[in-house]
């Protein structure tokens, strides 16, 4: 097979010296998602991590030993709703409540919006790039461990 070209590698999310990814890639996502399983296991937490790309879609997903079969929707579902709205899921909450700005858009068309904390968007020099979501914890470690991926992407995985 031919070696990929130098414009084919650039394109593919993966970094050359003194650049970062536009996207993130599935090499960004095993560096991210090791952060966020160390996190976990810190907080002796069986967590699901999910990873999503600025159109939602899913990049990667892991579910540690233990951790229970809803988590891994709930994950998912908060990935994607932090990325859809370019905001963390914790902050969405506080907006969907009634008399609240968006009222009503739960469940939403596809019925995957979650107003629950332990979504991330992911930005890359000020351009969403996917989102993080994590359930497997209490509201606070499930943000502890979301914080960890957004930290390792933010000093350049």
């Amino acid at each position: 097979m031919p070696a990929k070209s130098r414009e084919a590698r650039d394109r593919s999310g993966s970094k050359r010296a003194g650049q970062s990814a536009t996207f993130l890639s599935l090499d960004n996502a095993y560096q991210i998602i090791d952060a966020g399983l160390a996190a976990a296991r810190k907080l002796n937490v069986a967590a699901c991590i999910a990873l999503v790309d600025a159109s939602g879609y899913l990049v990667m997903q892991v579910r540690m030993d233990g951790a229970t079969f809803v988590t891994t929707q709930l994950a998912h579902d908060k990935a994607y709703t932090a990325a859809a709205i370019n905001m963390a899921t914790h902050e969405f909450q506080k907006m969907v409540g009634p008399a609240k700005d968006f009222y009503g858009l739960l469940p939403g068309p596809t019925g995957r919006f979650v107003p629950l904390p332990g979504g991330l968007p992911l930005h890359v020099n000020d351009r969403l790039v996917g989102g993080v979501g994590v359930s497997g914890g209490s509201v606070r470690q499930d943000l502890q461990i979301a914080d960890a991926v957004e930290r390792r992407l933010r000093s350049g995985a």
